[in-house]
C-alpha cells in the first residue's frame, strides 16, 4: 500500500474550517429574529415569536430605543423526560433596537398574530418629507 504524504494538509484543513466558520450563512442571531422597514410615514418592526403569547411579551419605547422583552416557555416536556435533541430553548429574551428618527410615541401600535409580532412606529411630523408648492 502506498501512502502519499501531504505536509500542508493540516493547514488546508484549518483554513477550510475557519472559512466555513466565518462564512457560515446559518449565523445565529439573538432571539427574537427581527426585520425593520423604513417607509415615508413609519418604521415597522416585525419579530418572529412562535409559541409566545401576548401576555408574556412587553414592548418599551424610550429615548429612541425600542425594547422587546418576554418569556418563551419550555412547553412539550417535563423534568422526568429524557432529552434526545434540544434545538429550541426556553426562558427570558430581550431585543433592543435603536430607532434613528423621531417617533410619534403616542401612536405606536403592536399586534401579535400567529407568532408574528408587528410594531408600527409612526414618524413624527417633524421628520416626514414635506411637499412644497411652487407659486
Amino acid at each position: 500500500m502506498v501512502c502519499t504524504y501531504r505536509p500542508l494538509s493540516s493547514v488546508d484543513f484549518l483554513r477550510n474550517s475557519l472559512n466555513a466558520l466565518l462564512n457560515d450563512s446559518t449565523t445565529r442571531y439573538a432571539y427574537p429574529l427581527v426585520n425593520a422597514y423604513d417607509s415615508t410615514d413609519s418604521i415597522t418592526v416585525i419579530a418572529k415569536l412562535p409559541g409566545v403569547s401576548k401576555d408574556s411579551v412587553s414592548i418599551l419605547f424610550e429615548n429612541g430605543t425600542l425594547t422587546i422583552k418576554g418569556t418563551k416557555s419550555k412547553a412539550g416536556f417535563t423534568n422526568n423526560d429524557t432529552v434526545l435533541v434540544k434545538e429550541r430553548v426556553g426562558g427570558n429574551f430581550e431585543k433592543t433596537l435603536h430607532i434613528p428618527v423621531k417617533i410619534n410615541d403616542t401612536a405606536i401600535s403592536a399586534t401579535l398574530v400567529n407568532g408574528v409580532l408587528t410594531i408600527v412606529l409612526p414618524k413624527s411630523d417633524d421628520v416626514k418629507p414635506k411637499t412644497i408648492a411652487i407659486n
